[in-house]
């Protein structure tokens, strides 16, 4: 049995002193109190009367350590705390025995305040808290350790009082975790953030600022006085690009309309470094205002796009030799191109009137085939060159597109009947409009040619009218065949692309784009209703006049 630890010269109290309702309070109610070290709880003297009271009636987790020994007693708001040693933890126990884990650390703690008589503050201290399942998780506390004095003014007993900051210390660890995330980030990314309070004057910038700025350590500061910090920016910014950038600044602290909440600017400018090196930056900037239309609040971040800009400048360079040699060589290759479809098509004449063997013919004719398509690859490529230097030239003529568009269909009638299809035209008398006959011809033709090869050998229908509505010319071309995916609808208009796989069909998918390109240049539209296995509709809206 554990030595009981009594006080001489207590006053008698009565047994219904103990206040309070909950396990705790039942408990210190009910047990034998006389087989621990306090002793019966009639002869508890009135200063531990107090203090269990006062514990029991916080609703903040708290414990009372009475007598050399530190028993221990403890209120319901401390379950949480004790976890798995709850119930476990029996009145009185001596706390060197309830925490021997902790006792390193609890123990010397406990003797400042049992005897150098002074309170001890402890904040967000870590423990590893056993659960009820067994497991462990950290958690963090902050606990106030005051002494109890007895009747003859001798520390008896310890108050300590916790609070819980598991949760709190979580989110400043994330938060800290975050930030250096973000740092690190900025750092990799070459971003620096800032921040300008309009009201204080005072501005703030993050640490990849100063390294894109290269300031020197020593003269480094967190924040600036916005004058201070305009100065130091403003030199550095190139001299060409100086007042753009302040009109920019000056544009975002006024609000265009009185509701408006913020202003914000994107912004490419250069930097002269002190080595004379020039950086380039993406500057992004957004000011809030206050009710009444006062800017107040200024955020920004700079970027660090010098290389980017490096490799856009060699990307240009290397498009610019790449595109000149497809103009070249084009035109280079057409030539002899143009000389020997001219040659087989005299020959394919002269087979024809001298009765030749038909095997030869059809040779003949194939490669005259052959070398169309091949003068048609090499159009498109440079076509392809032209729109992205902006050289896709328009030579604009009233004409009928009517007539056009029965002439492309004839052009393809012996094509379409070797596929099994047929094509009709529907078209209004007379169609007219100012148009680049070439270019409209070439959107007519690949339309058709389209039709023809993903139609399935089903008809093939051409209407023609003008829509009074939009005052525009409206071309359909309408096919029965495998149709086109939803999203692959808006796809066929971009470079290279094409509606099924490249090893189903020919060409280099480039057609649509390009008579996008041209539709687009006449000030029209061009676009496709279609779903699978049910054909597809290609509309052209073209304005009659412009």
């Amino acid at each position: 049995m554990v030595d009981v630890f009594k006080f001489k010269n207590f006053t008698p109290i009565r047994s219904d002193w103990l206040i309070g309702k909950g396990e705790m309070a039942e408990s210190i109610r009910h047990f034998d109190w006389s087989r621990t070290a306090l002793g019966p709880r009639d002869e508890w003297p009135s200063a531990l009367r107090f203090a269990v009271n006062a514990m029991l009636a916080t609703h903040f987790p708290s414990i009372v350590l009475w007598g050399p020994q530190l028993c221990l007693l403890y209120n319901d708001p401390f379950h949480k705390i004790a976890a798995d040693k709850h119930p476990i933890l029996q009145p009185g126990m001596p706390a060197k025995f309830a925490w021997p884990e902790y006792w390193d650390f609890l123990g010397p703690t406990y003797d400042r305040v049992m005897q150098n008589q002074e309170s001890v503050f402890l904040e967000d201290q870590l423990f590893s808290k056993k659960l009820q399942d067994g497991s462990f998780e950290d958690a963090w506390f902050t606990a106030s350790h005051s002494p109890i004095y007895s009747e003859n003014g001798q520390i008896a007993g310890i108050q300590v009082n916790l609070v819980e900051t598991t949760e709190r210390k979580r989110i400043m660890n994330r938060l800290h975790e975050s930030e250096s995330s973000l740092k690190e980030a900025q750092r990799l990314a070459h971003i620096g953030n800032w921040v300008l309070d309009l009201r204080t004057n005072i501005v703030k910038w993050s640490d990849e600022i100063h390294r894109l700025l290269e300031i020197p350590q020593e003269k480094w500061k967190s924040s600036y006085d916005v004058r201070e910090a305009a100065r130091i920016y403003t030199a550095m910014v190139h001299p060409d690009d100086r007042d753009r950038v302040l009109q920019e600044r000056n544009a975002t602290l006024v609000p265009s309309h009185p509701s408006e909440k913020s202003q914000h600017y994107e912004i490419e400018y250069r930097l002269m470094m002190r080595d004379g090196r020039i950086k380039f930056i993406l500057a992004k900037r957004e000011t809030d205002f206050n009710q009444n239309g006062d800017a107040i609040r200024t955020i920004g971040t700079a970027q660090d796009i010098t290389e980017r800009k490096a490799l856009e400048a060699e990307l240009r360079a290397a498009i610019e030799v790449r595109d000149e040699f497809m103009s070249v060589a084009s035109h280079e290759l057409k030539t002899p191109l143009t000389a020997l479809s001219m040659q087989l098509q005299l020959l394919n004449r002269i087979a024809l009137l001298r009765d030749a063997d038909q095997k030869i013919v059809s040779l003949g004719k194939a490669a005259f085939l052959s070398s169309q398509s091949l003068a048609s690859l090499l159009d498109e490529l440079l076509d392809v060159t032209r729109i992205r230097v902006g050289k896709l030239t328009l030579d604009k003529r009233e004409m009928d597109l009517r007539c056009a568009a029965i002439e492309a269909v004839n052009q393809f009638q012996e094509e379409a009947k070797e596929k099994g299809s047929t094509i009709t035209v529907t078209t209004a008398p007379i169609v007219r409009g100012d148009w680049d006959p070439s270019r409209i011809n070439q959107v007519l033709l690949n339309l058709i040619s389209n039709a023809i090869k993903y139609g399935e050998g089903k008809p093939i229908e051409v209407a023609l009218f003008i829509d009074h509505r939009s005052g525009n010319a409206s071309l359909r071309v309408k096919d029965y065949g495998i149709g086109i995916s939803t999203e692959m609808q808006t796809k066929i208009f971009e470079r290279f692309q094409r509606a099924i796989s490249s090893d189903k069909v020919t060409g280099l998918g480039l057609g649509l784009y390009i008579a996008r390109q041209i539709v687009e240049a006449h000030g029209g539209s061009i676009r496709v209703e279609s779903e699978p296995g049910m054909g597809s509709l290609f509309i052209v809206e073209l304005p009659l006049h412009r």
